[in-house]
């Protein structure tokens, strides 16, 4: 998935870590590293490799690591991947408000379905 990722949208691949902790995962913007924790779920990857999108392509307009800028690369991630329906009650409350305003929320969850191969384990 980060291979497909890094490719379609054209940035340096990220290091990616697996870890053994309980977090879903995390970005660390100094070493471009995407780290997954036990709970590996594609829509976690794709959301720390939107922080890694929005680092590269916006990192001096924007500081704050969930902000409108990463939202809109979070979209475009998704939307390169070909979710049907991205997991947006799981995500942080701003970028669920953003989500909403943008008719994103309201529709049944339903298992998240991605085109690209995973990159969690079996």
């Amino acid at each position: 998935m980060v291979l497909f990722l890094s490719d379609r949208f054209q940035v340096r691949i990220p290091r990616v870590k697996m870890g053994r902790n309980s977090q879903r995962g995390f970005y660390r913007r100094s070493s471009s590293l995407i780290s997954i924790g036990r709970q590996c779920e594609p829509w976690v990857v794709a959301h720390e490799f939107a922080h890694h999108v929005d680092q590269l392509k916006y990192t001096t307009l924007q500081k704050e690591w969930h902000s409108e800028s990463y939202y809109l690369s979070l979209l475009q991630v998704i939307t390169a991947l070909g979710v049907e329906n991205y997991p947006w009650e799981e995500e942080y409350r701003q970028l669920r408000r953003w989500a909403e305003r943008d008719g994103y929320l309201g529709t049944p969850h339903a298992p998240v379905r991605f085109r690209a191969l995973d990159l969690c384990p079996a």
